[in-house]
């Protein structure tokens, strides 16, 4: 702990201090963190099996020098994905002197400045990705090449009631990915 924090005094970046920090000292403290559902467990599986660092951004964390320890704010899922995926450091942002109270507050609000991409900003970049890419992809390259054959526009937000102008993008991408054929 105290070598990561040294370590992190060089490393600072308007003020937030960076570190890789092993992920045994990474703790999430479930008095303010969600515990995560089946559903999430298969996301986190799925994280770990293609664990890419660029994907896994830097977690946030808040130094414990009390405890010797980070508690994990955001990332907690990334966290036991790297932990699945035999990653032994990840990359942080650390806080320091801060309240159990406080770092309640930053789980609260971090997403309030993220804006999550729409099923239409996904569908355009695996267009660009291209079929290559995974399966996905050549299903959003399939349904494009559908929509055109057929003279279907697809739009990030339709009309209402307007004619030839696919509705339904993530439901049609779905099909389209779940029956190639």
């Amino acid at each position: 702990y105290e070598y990561i924090m040294s370590e992190a005094q060089t490393n600072q970046y308007d003020g937030v201090k960076v570190a890789m920090i092993p992920v045994e000292l990474l703790h999430i403290d479930y008095d303010y963190q969600r515990r995560i559902t089946a559903g999430r467990w298969q996301k986190i599986a799925n994280m770990a099996e293609h664990w890419s660092p660029l994907k896994a951004g830097m977690i946030v964390t808040v130094a414990r020098p009390d405890e010797s320890c980070f508690a994990v704010v955001d990332g907690q899922g990334r966290v036991f994905a790297a932990k699945q995926a035999g990653i032994q450091k990840l990359r942080c942002m650390i806080a320091e002197n801060m309240t159990k109270a406080q770092e309640a507050q930053l789980f609260v609000s971090q997403g309030e400045n993220y804006t999550p991409l729409t099923p239409y900003d996904k569908f355009i970049a695996y267009l660009e990705a291209g079929k290559e890419t995974d399966s996905k992809a050549a299903a959003a390259v399939a349904l494009n090449e559908l929509c055109n054959e057929y003279g279907v526009t697809i739009k990030k937000v339709p009309a209402p009631k307007e004619i030839s102008t696919l509705r339904c993008l993530a439901t049609a991408w779905n099909i389209m990915e779940s029956y190639p054929d």
